[in-house]
């Protein structure tokens, strides 16, 4: 161990190389445990041998890291967690995908000067930078019969045959005469320490010199028949082969039918499958237990209770013995009928099991259940069982954040229906649903993902499935709010509350508060948009409502929050709406669901900072979603994060391209996200502002105008219409065009209900008279603005504001004192 910790240290990319068997993953953790101190931001162990497919070696090292990722590559994702960290990253059993797990490797090497990876394999991984260490074999005492048990004690391979034999027979001790047939029989294991442990699981059965002669005589007939097998392979065949031998019939017939399964095995999955009524619970427990002694079957304890897992290596074994048995088929078909049944019956109760278990419970299964589709999608698989398995299946893989994997199984179910001409419209529905949420995200609201939601109302409706109308509707909503399209958001939030109310369902009547108060905050009624986001958001329970949605990825609770923090600035109540931002915020970050967090930050972070002029706030907002969209490949919020960046750079007083600014509309379209446009543009005129460029501040502001009246999202409209006048009185003082831009500024945001916007356009009101030496704007206006606010005194707009009606007397115009404002 001392010799890799050593390597790792000064090369950096260090591959454990050995026969199956040999210890190489035990030497990793031992490793692992005993550098914990050098890497400050984390060892993360990354288990490849459940994989097949190289392809899924990032999306692998991307759960182990904890990153939800819904892009087509979760490349990206990984090396933006990774980036500029010192942490090690273990990758377990490469050698079934060395063709994915070499070019990752390099890849996160580059990435980051302080990453080290310690890979274990049974092929070197051809990889840049790789340095291979043969893991040799458990050293062993010398052959001589004079060994003493002291002597042989001293030696690794002993005391692991010790350990294992102990455990099996209670009764064993090591004693002077037994040391030199110990040491013989480690000898002729190799010192592969599985070998050891194999052939220690008979010392219940066989005193020691029996068992040195039965391997004596098991590696003698072996060696006839495999004369170019490489040594340590042919060493642990053989052990495997004469342990095998030496089971019982029943054990023999439990141990390969064990192999059917990919990962852990549950005691309830080996009564279905593996026992299938033959073996009664007494017989089935006590043949897992014997193969347990026999070290054939490991076994795992945590907090779900006991599973049972098969080593790769004696995986591979079972799976030959499997086959030779005529068996494989009838154990897979078993196998897929087993994990839909588990499948169904888990979204049956997801609004009763808690997150927490429901996600560590099937996070265990996956190897189980990709192993499934696979083998039922493949020749010599059931496609119609494919189908279902996908059906229940694809849902599960979108909560687990495997979202390209959802959708890539759900079209490939899809595919399968449509190729066979099978018309299952309740299969149809809900891979459609399920491929509508994957979709959302990557590649986002467009066109395509709306037909899929349309495609799943018709079905609905058509088999009276409520459930999943509704998800339906959701989808279209969300589609149409991204989109910022409220007036369609509006109406399909009525839609949703109907149902809701012809089914008498009152959780999704709650629900539609969010639908409809969103969509009256974007189409500017902010009061009764502030009625229905506050009833929501103190009646919504996420545990109990979650599935009604999309599942465990979002937490509606807190994305409600989002829309009434932002109603709360608009309204006049800055602090609270700065409260409650914050307090979210810190909630969004805790539960690190990776949607939610991201709207919440788009949605209320950014701009509710951004409008108070808090920009360091703004800032950390900011690089919080940067990080977290690029993590989990979130095409539409990474487009937001862009846009905001260069929107708080240029407010920052950087030169920013129209061009630019451009690409941010054209991307934000592309993506089906439009709804961040007018804040955006808000930001970006202010700047133009700012900087004195008129022209192109009126440029960004028609633009943004013209998309408002275009789609209906008018919250943003009265500060558009602000900044248009402001940009015309710089253009040309004196304008009649700009106080009539102003006048109908502030008439909107009466009519909106939007106090902040209204203190917005007086001040600048009050402003653009003071600059021309005219009478201040009649009725005193921004005084009687200021005096409604109950709270916000120390926010930019407030302190402007104040600063500006200490001058309103003076002839001279006040001295800018913030560059939120102008």
């Amino acid at each position: 161990m001392a010799a890799v910790v050593a390597q790792l240290a000064s090369r950096r990319f260090v591959t454990l190389l050995g026969p199956g068997g040999i210890g190489k993953t035990a030497v990793a953790l031992a490793v692992a445990g005993a550098v914990t101190s050098v890497y400050p931001d984390g060892i993360f162990f990354v288990d490849l041998a459940v994989l097949d497919d190289p392809g899924r070696v990032p999306a692998a090292v991307g759960v182990s890291l904890g990153i939800s990722t819904f892009a087509d590559d979760p490349t990206p994702g990984v090396l933006a967690k990774l980036a500029n960290r010192r942490a090690l990253i273990i990758l377990d059993n490469c050698e079934r995908v060395i063709d994915g797990t070499n070019v990752l490797a390099e890849q996160l090497l580059r990435c980051s000067s302080g990453l080290h990876i310690l890979a274990t394999s049974r092929e070197r991984l051809r990889a840049e930078g790789e340095w291979v260490l043969n893991l040799p074999s458990l050293a062993m005492p010398p052959l001589k019969s004079n060994m003493t048990a002291a002597e042989a004690i001293s030696y690794p391979a002993v005391q692991l045959f010790v350990e294992r034999a102990t455990a099996v027979n209670s009764a064993f001790r090591l004693v002077d005469e037994d040391a030199p047939v110990i040491a013989d029989l480690c000898s002729r294991l190799d010192g592969i320490a599985l070998a050891i442990e194999l052939a220690a699981g008979h010392a219940g059965t066989f005193d020691l010199r029996t068992l040195l002669s039965l391997v004596e005589n098991r590696f003698k007939l072996l060696s006839r028949g495999r004369r170019t097998a490489v040594p340590r392979h042919q060493t642990m065949r053989s052990v495997l082969d004469w342990s095998y031998a030496l089971t019982s019939d029943q054990d023999r017939m439990v141990l390969r039918r064990l192999a059917v399964f990919k990962g852990a095995i549950t005691l309830s999955a080996a009564r279905k499958i593996v026992a299938d009524g033959i073996l009664d619970d007494d017989t089935l427990l006590a043949s897992l237990t014997n193969l347990v002694d026999k070290s054939l079957v490991a076994t795992e304890v945590s907090s779900l209770g006991i599973h049972y897992r098969l080593l790769d290596t004696t995986r591979d074994y079972a799976i030959e013995r499997l086959t030779e048995s005529g068996e494989l088929e009838a154990l897979f078909l078993r196998h897929a009928h087993y994990y839909i049944a588990i499948l169904l019956d888990a979204e049956a109760n997801w609004t009763t099991t808690p997150s927490a278990v429901w996600v560590t419970t099937f996070s265990r299964e996956m190897g189980n259940i990709r192993s499934s589709l696979d083998w039922a999608f493949s020749e010599s698989g059931d496609t119609q069982l494919a189908i279902k398995l996908a059906s229940a299946a694809a849902p599960m893989l979108f909560d687990l954040s495997m979202v390209q994997e959802s959708r890539r199984r759900a079209s490939q179910a899809l595919d399968a229906l449509a190729e066979q001409q099978v018309v299952d419209e309740p299969v149809s529905m809900r891979l459609l649903t399920t491929l509508g949420s994957a979709m959302m995200y990557t590649p986002g609201p467009i066109p395509k993902t709306v037909e899929v939601w349309e495609r799943v109302v018709s079905l609905s409706r058509a088999l009276s499935e409520t459930r999943f109308e509704a998800r339906a509707l959701w989808g279209l909503w969300t589609s149409a709010i991204y989109g910022g399209r409220p007036r369609e958001a509006y109406s399909i939030g009525v839609r949703y509350r109907n149902l809701a109310l012809r089914i008498r369902d009152e959780d999704k009547r709650r629900q539609s508060d969010r639908l409809l108060g969103v969509g009256l905050h974007m189409a500017g009624k902010q009061r009764s948009a502030l009625r229905r986001l506050e009833r929501m958001a103190t009646t919504y329970d996420h545990e109990n409502l979650r599935w009604h949605t999309v599942g465990f990825q979002v937490d509606q609770g807190l994305m409600v929050r989002a829309t009434l923090a932002r109603v709360l600035w608009l309204v006049g109540l800055p602090d609270r709406a700065k409260q409650l931002t914050e307090q979210s915020l810190k909630s969004a970050v805790v539960q690190g669901q990776v949607i939610t967090l991201c709207y919440f930050l788009a949605e209320a972070a950014i701009p509710v900072a951004c409008f108070a002029g808090e920009w360091e706030a703004a800032r950390s907002a900011l690089a919080l979603l940067q990080e977290t969209s690029s993590q989990g490949g979130l095409a539409t919020w990474q487009q937001v994060a862009n846009g905001a960046e260069i929107a708080i750079a240029a407010m920052e007083g950087a030169t920013v391209a129209p061009s630019q600014f451009a690409e941010v509309v054209s991307a934000a379209l592309r993506t089906g996200h439009g709804a961040h446009i007018p804040w955006i543009s808000c930001l970006m005129a202010q700047a133009a502002l700012n900087a004195g460029e008129s022209v192109t501040g009126i440029n960004l502001v028609e633009t943004a105008l013209q998309h408002c009246d275009r789609t209906g999202d008018q919250w943003c409209r009265p500060e558009l219409l602000r900044l248009k006048g402001m940009l015309l009185e710089m253009a040309q003082p004196d304008s009649l065009a700009a106080t009539a831009c102003l006048d109908e500024a502030l008439t909107t945001a009466r009519r909106q209900q939007a106090l902040a916007w209204e203190l917005r356009i007086v001040t600048s009101q009050e402003t653009a008279c003071l600059r021309r030496g005219t009478q201040p704007h009649p009725a005193g206006g921004l005084r009687s603005v200021f005096e409604r606010f109950t709270e916000g005194f120390g926010t930019a707009d407030l302190r402007a504001a104040q600063h500006l009606l200490g001058h309103s007397n003076s002839t001279q115009p006040p001295l800018p004192v913030s560059t939120a404002q102008t």
